[in-house]
C-alpha cells in the first residue's frame, strides 16, 4: 500500500495534536537551542520515509509502522513528522496503522520504563547506583553476587547470563526471582560486557524494592503520568484498543495481539523489567524530548539534569563497551547509520522496535514496526532502521 501525500501529513497533523505541549524549553547548559515556537511538518522526509517503508511492506518486513523524527535543521528551524503506514496484520480485513496504534515494545520497555524510573528515583536521590543488589534483594547474596552493583545491571556487566528459558518451568514474579538468584554468574561482575535479559528484570525488582510499588505502578506515575503519555502502559491491554499484532505461536493460542511477545514476560504476568510495554511514537517522542531538554517535559522537570547527563553517556565500567546506563550508544555498524554523532543513544527492541537521540546533531526519532508478525525468522529489520536513521539526518546534504 502506498502512502499518498495527504496520508502522511494528517498523521503529522495527529502527531502534532497529541504532542500538543510541544518540545520542552532547554537546559541552560544549551544556550540558543531552544526550539522554535512553531513546528512544521516536512514533506520531502514523510516522501522519503513513505518510500523505504513502503518497499519494506511490500518485502514482507512487517505489515505496518509508525515512525517519528523530530529534528532541527542547520538554521535550527525544529520540525516534527510521522508515518503511519500499513496494517496492524497481513490477514484481509486487517485495520490500518492509526497514530493511536500501540505496538510490543519489547526490549524498549528496558530504557523506557525500567531505566526510566531508575532516572526518577536517583533523581529523588532515593536510588544509589553503587548499591549491591543483595542489600536489596538478600536472596542475591553470595561471594561473588556480593559484587554485583546496581550499576552493573544497567550496563549488562552483571556476570548473569543473557537469557534462560524459563517460563517452560516457571510462572510468576516470585519464582522468576527465586530463579535468577540462584543463577550462577558466568563472570565476574563489572569486567564483561553480556546482554542480559535476566539482569534487567532483576533491575525491575531492585526498583520495586526501592520504590515501594510494583514496576508497572512506578513507570506510571514516576514516568508515564508526568510526560502525558496517555497510551503507553503494560499489557495485557483492554479489548477494543488499536494494537499490532506479534507472532503466531500456537501453544499460546494463535496470532498474539495486546498480550506481551516475550515469552519470559508473559509468563510473570505481562510485567517485567525486561518487556512487557506498549506504546506509540507519539507517546515514546515524548520521553525523548525529555531526555534531549535535560530532563524537562514543557516547564514540568521530570528527571534532574545531572541524572540524564549520567544515564546518557557511556558508562565506562567495561573497557570498549558501547554502553550507558540502559541505554546504548553510537557504535560502528550500530543502528545509529552512518551519520550519527557519537554521543547518539539507541535502543532497539526484539519486535521490531528502535529509538535514537543524537544530541549533537538535534535529531530524535521512534520506529515502531511489528516485524515478528507472523514469524520472527524475518530478517532485515536493522538494514532497515539504519536507513530510517540516515533519512532523519538534518545535516547529511552538507556533507
Amino acid at each position: 500500500m502506498k502512502a499518498t501525500r495527504s496520508q502522511v501529513l494528517l498523521a503529522a497533523f495527529l502527531l502534532l495534536a497529541a504532542c500538543r505541549g510541544g518540545p520542552a524549553p532547554g537546559p541552560a547548559s544549551q544556550p540558543g537551542s531552544r526550539p522554535a515556537s512553531r513546528l512544521s511538518e516536512e514533506p520531502a522526509l514523510l516522501d522519503s520515509l513513505a518510500s523505504l517503508a513502503n518497499k519494506a511492506i511490500q518485502e514482507r518486513l512487517f505489515p505496518g509502522c509508525q515512525i517519528s523524527v523530530l529534528r532541527a535543521n542547520p538554521q535550527g528551524q525544529w520540525a516534527l513528522s510521522l508515518l503511519t503506514l500499513g496494517h496492524e496484520a497481513y490477514a484481509p480485513g486487517s485495520a490500518r496503522i492509526r497514530y493511536d496504534t500501540r505496538y510490543d515494545l519489547a526490549s524498549l520497555t528496558k530504557v523506557v520504563a525500567t531505566t526510566g524510573v531508575a532516572m526518577a528515583l536517583h533523581s529523588r536521590h532515593r536510588l544509589d547506583l553503587d548499591t549491591p543488589v543483595s542489600h536489596l534483594i538478600p536472596a542475591f547474596r553470595g561471594p561473588l553476587r556480593d559484587q554485583v552493583r546496581l550499576k552493573h545491571l544497567l550496563t549488562h556487566s552483571s556476570g548473569l547470563p543473557a537469557w534462560k528459558p524459563l517460563y517452560k518451568t516457571h510462572k510468576g514474579k516470585q519464582a522468576y526471582l527465586a530463579a535468577i538468584c540462584a543463577t550462577p554468574l558466568e563472570s565476574k561482575p563489572g569486567t564483561r560486557y553480556r546482554y542480559s535479559d535476566l539482569g534487567i528484570i532483576l533491575m525491575g525488582f531492585c526498583l520495586e524494592k526501592t520504590g515501594g510499588k510494583p514496576l508497572d505502578r512506578l513507570a506510571q506515575e514516576l514516568v508515564f503520568e508526568p510526560l502525558e503519555m496517555r497510551m503507553t502502559r503494560f499489557g495485557p491491554l483492554p479489548a477494543g484498543l488499536p494494537v499490532a499484532a506479534t507472532e503466531n505461536v500456537p501453544w499460546r493460542g494463535g496470532v498474539l495481539r495486546g498480550v506481551v511477545h516475550d515469552e519470559n514476560a508473559n509468563a510473570m504476568g505481562g510485567v517485567a523489567g525486561h518487556a512487557g510495554l506498549f506504546s506509540t511514537a507519539g507517546d515514546l517522542m515524548h520521553y525523548l524530548q525529555c531526555l534531549y531538554w535535560g530532563g524537562m517535559w514543557g516547564k514540568k522537570r521530570v528527571f534532574a539534569e545531572e541524572t540524564v547527563r549520567l544515564f546518557t553517556r557511556r558508562a565506562g565500567i567495561v573497557p570498549g563497551s558501547s554502553r550507558a546506563l540502559g541505554f546504548d550508544t553510537a557504535h560502528k555498524g550500530s543502528i545509529a547509520g552512518s551519520f550519527a554523532s557519537p554521543g547518539t543513544i539507541i535502543h532497539t527492541g526484539f519486535t521490531g522496535t528502535s529509538i535514537l537521540v543524537d544530541f549533537d546533531n538535534k535529531v530524535m526519532v521512534v520506529c515502531l514496526t511489528n516485524r515478528v508478525h507472523p514469524t520472527r525468522k524475518r530478517k532485515g529489520i536493522q538494514a532497515f532502521r539504519r536507513r530510517v536513521h540516515e533519512l532523519a539526518d538534518p545535516y547529511k546534504r552538507m556533507r
